[in-house]
């Protein structure tokens, strides 16, 4: 209560493979209004990767330091109030060799949401597949899918970026990086984070779900549980010990205002899976894009591919994917966490939806 909404202050890229699919994959996270919330679009062939073949020319802030940005900016604004003969004056002074007739010289990057109509896929839980979500979370809206978003999702909602323009090219699968959260992190923390305002100028609150009344959701012998608490805390449990005894059973309790950052305590950790699951997986025609690069993997009473970031690196991992998955009940700008203990015990990603859809519905009645 009482916080305004956010959005990135510039752009960033990040490329890599999709780990299920194997293909390149291209993602450019650019700012958004205030109000458009988090959403994806699909873009042609070679929108983001000829500009990054281009160079950082292309973006003259990427040049400059923020206090240089902010400089420029104060220019302009103290040029606009010049009449047409001083103001071209002075900008042959302060910019020597530049063309200013020309609108594609300076790309200044001001949030791009809504400048053309198209097809978006909005990052909630009305665009989550049917299909049971057994290995990723995947989206879908207007006939577009991607997939594989819960990384970044739960980047941006941990770093507090509720407006943001995805864009994505080269496939339907965000790449896996290393396979963790880190990667998403450092792109957001390299830009920065702005206020965010309407097209209009105007800021907006940022609101919460504050569940009064307990709640769980039962699969089998897994479940999930929110309990009334005034502040968001997370606690997960994973249990593996009939897959690998180097994974077993591990518990974490996670609350971001006690307990430190989310790039220090979460971030890092990676994607994990059994050796055997791997080979399994392979031949079902999946994890193209997986390696040891981008994933954990445990070999009965040892990890295959050591050394661990985290003592118990797999259940932070699944308390990662949980921030990034609870991000979709975070609609138009507004944040996905509930305020509360939420409680998870040995849950996935379908059971992590199903949650946020009922913990949704409880709140509207």
């Amino acid at each position: 209560p009482g916080k305004l909404q956010q959005t990135l202050k510039r752009s960033f890229v990040r490329h890599g493979v999709g780990l299920h699919s194997g293909a390149p994959v291209y993602v450019r996270v650019r700012p958004a209004f205030a109000g458009e919330g988090r959403y994806f679009v699909v873009v042609p062939p070679g929108t983001i990767a000829e500009d990054e073949e281009a160079g950082e020319e292309l973006s003259i802030e990427d040049q400059l330091s923020d206090e240089e940005f902010e400089d420029m900016k104060v220019e302009f604004f103290k040029l606009s109030l010049l009449d047409p003969e001083e103001r071209a004056k002075r900008e042959a002074e302060l910019f020597p060799g530049t063309n200013f007739d020309d609108e594609e010289e300076l790309d200044l990057e001001v949030p791009a949401g809504g400048a053309k109509k198209e097809k978006r896929i909005p990052a909630s839980l009305d665009s989550v597949v049917a299909d049971k979500l057994v290995l990723c979370t995947k989206l879908s809206a207007g006939g577009l899918t991607v997939s594989t978003v819960e990384h970044l999702l739960s980047a941006l909602e941990a770093c507090g970026v509720d407006n943001a323009r995805i864009e994505v090219e080269g496939g339907e699968e965000l790449p896996i990086l290393d396979g963790s959260a880190t990667g998403w992190v450092k792109g957001i923390t390299d830009v920065g984070v702005a206020q965010a305002t309407t097209a209009g100028g105007k800021t907006a609150k940022r609101m919460c779900l504050k569940p009064s009344d307990p709640l769980i959701v039962r699969e089998g012998d897994a479940f999930m549980m929110f309990n009334p608490e005034d502040k968001s805390r997370l606690s997960y449990t994973i249990d593996f010990t009939q897959k690998s005894r180097a994974i077993g059973k591990q518990s974490f309790t996670y609350c971001a205002l006690e307990d430190g950052l989310y790039d220090s305590q979460l971030a890092l950790a990676r994607t994990f899976t059994t050796l055997d699951d791997v080979q399994q997986l392979y031949d079902a025609g999946l994890i193209k894009g997986g390696s040891p690069a981008n994933a954990l993997i445990a070999e009965d009473a040892q990890y295959y591919n050591p050394p661990l970031r985290y003592s118990n690196e797999p259940v932070r991992h699944k308390m990662c994917d949980l921030i990034g998955d609870l991000a979709l009940l975070g609609k138009e700008g507004n944040g996905g966490l509930p305020v509360g203990h939420v409680v998870a015990y040995k849950a996935g990603h379908d059971l992590h939806v199903r949650f946020a859809r009922e913990l949704l519905a409880a709140c509207k009645k």
